[in-house]
């Protein structure tokens, strides 16, 4: 589930370029040598770029936190005028892998960024609001008590176990690592099934479950995996990982993927679980994220020519769709979509989304980088940037600027920014002992990139 309440059901969508790809041949390249674009070598422009949105990014993290507990806060003003009131748990897990990037960079001490993320996790092992191990969605971010009748919510907690696992491998410390195993080695991820097949997104202590199960392609591979990778008696068998469908296959000049149209469900498992270099039998997932990227993209172009009076601004360059605020409040909007028309399916306004393309800065950063790059230019005037980096959203036609940045947003920009540069969250999140045996348990194997600058 989002962060902002919405619940991502999957409308999925096809158009002349994007079509099904039932019954198609297998892939003819052998297993193994799936075309990564992992070796891109960033300009000193675009290094400077990456630097100076990955620090406005971290101010994010370093001016929310709560004085108290370190947790942060959902969303807040693009000037740093209001905090949201309370903290999510998902925004939390970013900010502890943030703390560590920041770190690795240099613009804090490693002690410094050890003591930040040690009072996170002692206060989310004893004080936030969790049932059955799973954190609640929102809480108070001083006390850690619950919020809104939020629910204790699969994704979110998950959320936040990356930022754990992360920190638990870079600073490889007995006592940090036991209080993060403390928070995992506590989820009942079998009691989330409520005794089906597949998780289900949330409980309400008012309401008991949701009633509305992880069932298909989606930001639920980082649970998924998780939960299978526990090595307590409360962790999922490994069918769980079968359970799901891997449809509906999409492809893009010629290569298949299993698309979903907002492309944050694209970023969140690939940013911390490393599938550029491991896949099942099912799919090339980094390749997935690739190609949902580029799929979007195009489409985008597609949609700016045959609207342009209101998405005439929309082409290869000025792109990125993904759930978001508008002046109507928040869309669950991205692209492509399910039917073959060429319409604006999800009432697309215009609205440009730069946490789209910046989630997907380590899997197609010359596009990525390229449309950011552009957009901080062509709009600055409009306030699209800030102390904080991006806006969450705006649109150039209409002059509406968003007036919050959302933290997960911020986040994946800033750790998807890292991981093109360093491999940073991959590298340290997969030091975990669960992670590897999600792997091994999945029945992940190697493969080897190809080296493929674009």
């Amino acid at each position: 589930m989002r962060i902002t309440s919405i619940i991502s059901l999957c409308t999925l969508a096809l158009t002349p370029m994007v079509s099904l790809a039932e019954n198609q041949p297998q892939d003819p390249r052998p297993l193994g040598e799936i075309v990564h674009s992992t070796n891109y070598h960033l300009s000193e422009k675009e290094e400077a770029f990456l630097d100076q949105l990955q620090r406005d990014c971290y101010n994010y993290f370093v001016e929310s936190a709560d004085k108290t507990s370190g947790l942060i806060p959902d969303r807040a003003k693009t000037d740093g005028s209001w905090f949201s009131g309370v903290a999510s748990s998902a925004s939390t897990g970013f900010g502890l892998t943030a703390h560590c990037i920041a770190a690795e960079r240099g613009w804090i001490t490693k002690e410094e960024a050890y003591d930040k993320c040690l009072k996170v996790l002692k206060f989310t092992r004893d004080h936030f609001a969790h049932t059955n191990g799973f954190l609640h969605h929102f809480v108070n971010p001083t006390t850690g008590e619950l919020e809104w009748d939020s629910e204790a919510s699969s994704i979110d907690t998950a959320l936040f176990l990356t930022g754990a696992f992360t920190a638990s491998g870079y600073f490889e410390n007995e006592e940090l690592t036991a209080v993060v195993n403390d928070i995992y080695n506590r989820v009942d991820w079998k009691w989330m099934t409520n005794g089906n097949e597949f998780l289900d997104m949330g409980y309400r202590e008012s309401e008991g479950f949701i009633n509305v199960e992880w069932d298909h392609y989606s930001e639920m591979l980082v649970m998924l995996l998780l939960g299978i990778g526990s090595d307590s008696d409360m962790a999922l068998d490994a069918e769980h990982w079968e359970n799901w469908p891997r449809d509906p296959k999409l492809t893009f000049k010629g290569e298949g993927f299993c698309a979903y149209p907002p492309l944050f469900v694209h970023h969140y498992s690939q940013n911390f679980f490393d599938f550029r270099t491991n896949r099942d039998k099912h799919l090339d997932y980094f390749r997935n994220s690739q190609l949902s990227t580029l799929a979007q993209r195009e489409y985008m172009d597609r949609l700016g020519k045959a609207f342009p009076d209101t998405l005439g601004h929309w082409n290869v360059d000025l792109w990125g769709l993904t759930a978001s605020d508008s002046p109507d409040g928040y869309k669950d909007w991205g692209a492509p979509y399910v039917d073959p028309r060429l319409r604006p399916w999800r009432g697309d306004d215009g609205t440009l989304t730069p946490s789209a393309p910046g989630g997907s800065i380590c899997m197609t950063p010359k596009e990525a980088i390229a449309t950011l790059m552009l957009q901080k230019e062509k709009f600055a005037d409009m306030g699209i940037y800030g102390q904080y980096g991006f806006t969450n959203a705006y649109n150039p036609r209409t002059g509406w600027v968003g007036p919050d940045v959302i933290a997960i947003d911020t986040g994946i920009t800033l750790i998807s920014a890292e991981n093109l540069r360093s491999g940073f969250a991959w590298k340290h999140f997969m030091k975990h002992p669960a992670a590897q045996r999600a792997f091994e348990r999945c029945n992940f194997y190697p493969i080897k990139p190809i080296n493929n600058d674009k």
